[in-house]
Formats: structure tokens, sequence, C-alpha cells
């Protein structure tokens, strides 16, 4: 994958902008009411990991990239709700979408299906790759048995 380029390097598109870590819980020990106690400690992101850091709270100078952002973070709990479905309800919960689209503006529905023709286009992309791929191994392998064939064929001949 390309390096994401810096702020100064691509100003008004997608640059650097946050420096990430994760936060580890770890276990303490136990208190004098012998209550778990527990820390976190903040480590490094795993080498050549990407993060893309969404606004989703009401602050912000921008209320249209907020509420892109809480259109966003909906489409993934859509997208995760199958696998994750505690994780997409809690952000469902957090980030609620705007109930009504501005004149003019394009409506939440409207955004959150085009997202979803994208996945599904993207989905119908690496299906068509995959079956281009089995077709290619399937034909590498009917003509590895047509040598092996000629092969045995050959050798049955000439030993006669």
């Amino acid at each position: 994958m390309a390096k994401i380029p810096t702020q100064i390097e691509n100003p008004n598109g997608f640059h650097q902008r946050y420096h990430i870590q994760k936060v580890e819980v770890i276990f303490d020990g136990y208190d004098l009411m012998e209550r778990p106690k527990y820390r976190n400690e903040l480590h490094d992101v795993d080498a050549g990991s990407e993060y893309f850091v969404m606004r989703l709270d009401d602050g912000g100078k921008d209320p249209e990239h907020i509420k892109a952002c809480r259109i966003g973070v909906n489409a993934y709990a859509d997208a995760i709700e199958h696998h994750l479905p505690e994780l997409a309800k809690d952000l469902r919960e957090r980030y609620p979408l705007p109930s009504k689209p501005v004149e003019g503006e394009r409506g939440v529905e409207e955004i959150k299906m085009k997202a979803l023709k994208d996945l599904l286009e993207i989905n119908e992309q690496q299906r068509e790759q995959w079956a281009q791929m089995c077709i290619k191994k399937q034909k590498r392998i009917e003509d590895l048995e047509n040598t092996l064939l000629q092969l045995s064929i050959t050798k049955g001949a000439g030993g006669k």
C-alpha cells in the first residue's frame, strides 16, 4: 500500500493527521477492599497498519463534516451488524443519524444506500476475480493432466 501523504504534501485531501496508539487494559492486583484494579497502558499500533479517524461528537467547526462522519459510522454499524451486533447497537445509540436532510442535501437513506451499493459492487468485483482465478487454475490443472496423460501414452508406446 502506498504511504499516506503528509498534510504538507496533500493539504486539502487525504493526509496524515493523527497519531494513534492502542490502549491495553492491564490487571494491577487488588485494592484494600479486594476489588480488582486495572490500569491502561499505551502501545504503538502494528507496523504498517492504517486507521481513519472521524469526529463524531457535536463539537467542531464543520457540521457538514460531522454529519458525514455520523453517516459513515452508521454505515459501518450496518456492515458489522451480523458479526459484531453489540458494537453495531452501541455505535447507533451513541451516534444517531441526523433526522431530516436540509433542503438541497442528499438524504441519509440515499447516502446509506449508495454506500451499501458500493460495498456490493466491491464484493461482486472480488467474486468475479475469484471466479477468474479458479477458472485459470482449473485450466492449468487440465493442462498438467493432459501433459501427464501424453507422457504416459508416449512412455507406454515407446516401451512396446
